[in-house]
């Protein structure tokens, strides 16, 4: 059940991007509403879920980079985390603000530069970057940044659209174009104003892999905390937990004749290619 706070929120959400001069029979008017308001409540939900059955939440100091309009630490705070937000944008600010609000919630939401935090070296249990990346240039530099703040030992949750991912190839996550997410930027940018008349905010989308190799090298091990993909790789390693016959007897079947190997790898690929990537990981 949608919280009435929720709902007062998208009706703000809808009359801020009207204030922005987008109509609201402007095409993507619903998909934009829907996006920054009841989907990353939804968002924030899932990642209290996921948080909690890696590390834990209650009394963990959380910082959001790149809160936005405050999906996430709405949740967060109300599930016994302490809270900080930050954002470079000051208009999204004042809605995450106002949201907090009608949640009840005070949380300290900052405008700060995310290459350069005002935060001293491990401060926060846990460090959130959703949604973010994609819009990032440099991101190396970004994850070096959340990795100096992060604490030994700390948690760091990166959520983003994946370059890998056909679906976001046929239906790009942010103007629904075809393609645009493989054209170089100048391209991209020149045929989202011709299609739908804004200009493309979005960088090279990431490639979990990749970004999990940077990750690295910053000491942080991330790895897929895609649910079906933990899902699939115990059914792989226990065959007989599996309740359908037919599948069960096909997982034995193939595991026996030694394409346990080959069936794991097959789990990783399909990771990799969802089309919303989350990659988890504790810093060492």
């Amino acid at each position: 059940m949608v919280p009435k706070a929720e709902e007062d929120f998208k009706a703000l959400l809808e009359e801020w991007y009207v204030a922005q001069g987008v109509s609201r029979e402007y095409p993507l008017f619903s998909h934009w509403v829907e996006a920054t308001g009841p989907a990353t409540y939804q968002a924030g939900e899932r990642i209290a879920r996921e948080l909690s059955a890696l590390t834990g939440l209650e009394g963990k100091l959380v910082l959001d980079v790149g809160c936005g309009f405050g999906g996430a630490v709405s949740i967060l705070d109300r599930m016994g985390a302490r809270c900080v937000g930050i954002d470079m944008n000051q208009e999204e600010l004042v809605l995450c603000r106002q949201r907090l609000s009608l949640h009840g919630l005070a949380t300290t939401v900052l405008c700060a530069d995310a290459y350069n935090m005002p935060f001293t070296n491990e401060s926060f249990d846990i460090v959130i970057c959703t949604e973010v990346l994609e819009h990032v240039k440099d991101k190396n530099s970004l994850i070096a940044e959340m990795s100096r703040v992060l604490k030994k030992g700390g948690v760091l949750y990166l959520s983003f659209p994946n370059l890998l991912s056909l679906r976001n190839v046929w239906s790009d996550p942010h103007y629904h174009l075809f393609g645009v997410t493989l054209l170089p930027l100048p391209l991209a940018r020149w045929y989202t104003r011709k299609r739908v008349g804004r200009n493309y905010d979005v960088e090279m989308l990431p490639i979990p892999p990749l970004l999990a190799r940077v990750c690295a090298k910053k000491g942080i091990d991330v790895y897929s905390v895609n649910a079906s993909e933990a899902v699939l790789r115990r059914k792989i390693e226990t065959p007989n937990s599996i309740h359908n016959k037919v599948l069960r007897i096909v997982f034995t079947l193939l595991c026996a004749v030694g394409l346990r190997p080959f069936l794991k790898a097959a789990v990783r690929l399909r990771a990799s290619i969802t089309p919303n990537a989350i990659l988890a990981g504790f810093k060492s």
